[in-house]
């Protein structure tokens, strides 16, 4: 696999997002970054101590909030909309959750939990219409955190925790309609035998997924920590599975065979027997390996684009741009 790095020299980026080539620092007031080394400096100052953002796959609709606070704002074309919130119990231990749902002949929805920390809730990201649901929801004691949703937009994954605590990742259908919205039982639940610190999506049927506590596989716990492997939504069941020399942290699926983990440095690694086939040294990635951050420092601007093998990575200094070509 070949791979294609690019520096664009930028100091004190705050986060990250992709415009098509382009990178935006919407955190930083709109700072675009394009492909070519050229930089647009921020229009505007948000103010406030936002440290990380989102943004829909056009890029005119983003999100601003704070990982271990309780704001966010909600931005269209660099304009201020309005202004959500999350719960505030333990919102300084662990990361926010929030995330956007697309879907063709639907208004673009953000997914968050603005009541309750366990409470997952989906609004209409512009007008803040919120879709109905039942007063009789009760929703378990979980800790909603790294919200993403499938390719298709068909599952919600929350990547959370619960009290020991022990990192947890729930897999929850999504409403195909404008009916009524339940969010309260998970459709799935990554490996329930272990612990699960890190997870995304290869395809609607299958996840990528680490863990980083157990020494070794077992015929009894297939997925033990510092181990990886592909678990299928379908069949409940682990592939792939092997035990990288290193810690695992957050994940990039890249191709059919290979994962790049961002635990202290870029990894590119092959899931089918763990070998560590490049990594970068230079580029500082942090050292997250769950939803809770409180106890490290806080992890730098990264971006990933697993459909068009990218990912970029801030620094003091500069941006770090990392494309591949499978052969």
């Amino acid at each position: 696999m070949r791979f294609v790095e690019k520096e664009i020299e930028y100091a004190n980026v705050r986060s990250l997002v992709w415009q098509g080539d382009d990178l935006i620092d919407w955190v930083g007031g709109g700072t675009r970054f394009s492909s070519d080394g050229t930089v647009v400096r921020a229009p505007v100052n948000y103010g406030g101590d936002f440290d990380a953002a989102i943004a829909t796959s056009s890029g005119d609709v983003a999100v601003i909030f704070k990982r271990l606070g309780t704001k966010a704002v909600v931005l269209k074309d660099g304009r201020v909309l309005r202004e959500i919130n999350r719960s505030y119990y333990h919102a300084d231990v662990y990361e926010y959750p929030i995330c956007l749902w697309e879907r063709a002949g639907s208004p673009l929805k953000i997914i968050h939990c603005p009541d309750e920390y366990n409470r997952l809730e989906i609004e209409e990201a512009i007008s803040g219409q919120r879709l109905p649901s039942s007063r009789a929801r009760n929703p378990p004691d979980f800790f909603h955190s790294r919200l993403s949703v499938s390719p298709s937009g068909a599952y919600l994954m929350s990547a959370g925790w619960v009290w020991h605590p022990m990192d947890v990742a729930n897999i929850y259908r999504l409403p195909d309609s404008e009916g009524t919205m339940e969010l309260d039982t998970p459709f799935a639940t990554v490996d329930t035998a272990n612990e699960v610190s890190a997870c995304s999506w290869i395809s609607d049927e299958l996840v990528m997924a680490a863990n980083a506590e157990s020494p070794e596989i077992e015929e009894e716990e297939p997925f033990a920590g510092g181990s990886l492997g592909e678990w299928s939504i379908k069949s409940k069941k682990w592939s792939k599975l092997s035990v990288p020399d290193t810690t695992l942290g957050r994940l990039m699926p890249l191709g059919e065979d290979h994962v790049i983990s961002f635990y202290e440095h870029p990894k590119l690694i092959r899931v089918s027997d763990g070998t560590i086939v490049n990594e970068w040294p230079h580029i500082n990635s942090g050292k997250q390996t769950g939803s809770i951050t409180h106890h490290i420092e806080s992890p730098p601007p990264i971006v990933i684009d697993s459909p068009n093998l990218r990912f970029a990575v801030a620094s003091d200094r500069r941006i770090h741009v990392i494309s591949f070509k499978v052969d």
